[in-house]
C-alpha cells in the first residue's frame, strides 16, 4: 500500500510497480508449490461451550464448521490489489467430534466454577488446534491499478490433527498453562 501511495497519480512508474509485483508474484507463487505437509502447527482459538447433555454427558463445543476461515493476514487493507487477505480453512472438520465429556457431577461443579455473578455463566474456553497444511492456492486475479481493483488472496488448507480443550480460567499448578479440559482425537 505504501508502493500504491506513491505511484498511483503517475502512470509510468505504476507500470513499473506492476510490473515489479507480477515478478514478486511469480516467486510467491514458487514458494507456495512446495509447502511441507509434515510440519504440525498449533493455533490457539477461542470457542464455547453449550447447554450441558444429560443423556450423553457431554457439553457441545461450539466451535469451528465446515464454512469457518481464520484469517492469517492481519495488516489493515488499504486497497485489495496490495495487501489481500491471507485465510486457513480445514478439509476434515467433524463438528460430531466437538464435544466436552464430562460426567455429571464433575460437569455440575465445572459449570458452577464458571459463573460470574449469579445469573451469568462464561463459557467460553481456548482450543489449541493442532493440524498440518495440505495445500496453498494463491488467487490469481489481479489487475493494473485502474478504475478497478483485484485481489491477491492465499487460501491455506490445513488438516486437523486433534483439538485441545483448555479451561482458560484454571491454571495448571506444575505447567502455569492453562488446565486441559479434554482432548479431541481426529486421527
Amino acid at each position: 500500500s505504501s508502493k500504491y501511495d506513491k505511484v498511483i497519480n503517475d502512470e509510468f512508474e505504476r507500470a513499473e510497480a506492476f510490473q515489479q509485483g507480477k515478478e514478486a508474484l511469480e516467486k510467491l507463487k514458487e514458494q507456495y508449490k512446495n509447502i511441507d505437509t509434515n510440519k504440525t502447527y498449533i493455533m490457539l482459538s477461542r470457542a464455547t461451550f453449550g447447554e450441558y447433555n444429560f443423556e450423553k454427558e457431554e457439553f457441545p463445543i461450539e466451535f469451528i464448521t465446515e464454512d469457518s476461515y481464520f484469517n492469517i493476514d492481519q495488516e489493515k487493507i488499504k486497497h485489495c490489489t496490495y495487501t489481500g487477505i491471507s485465510y486457513l480453512v480445514f478439509d476434515n472438520v467433524d463438528t460430531n467430534k466437538h464435544v466436552l465429556k464430562m460426567a455429571k457431577d464433575e460437569a455440575n461443579k465445572f459449570l458452577k466454577s464458571r459463573k460470574t455473578g449469579t445469573i451469568t455463566v462464561d463459557r467460553s474456553i481456548n482450543v489449541d488446534v493442532e493440524f498440518s497444511l495440505s495445500k496453498a492456492e494463491l488467487n490469481e486475479d489481479v489487475k493494473e491499478i485502474t478504475d478497478e481493483f483485484g485481489c491477491l488472496n492465499i487460501k491455506v488448507t490445513g488438516h486437523i490433527k486433534k483439538l485441545t480443550l483448555l479451561d482458560r480460567k484454571v491454571k495448571d499448578p506444575k505447567s502455569k498453562k492453562p488446565k486441559v479440559l479434554s482432548v479431541v482425537e481426529y486421527e
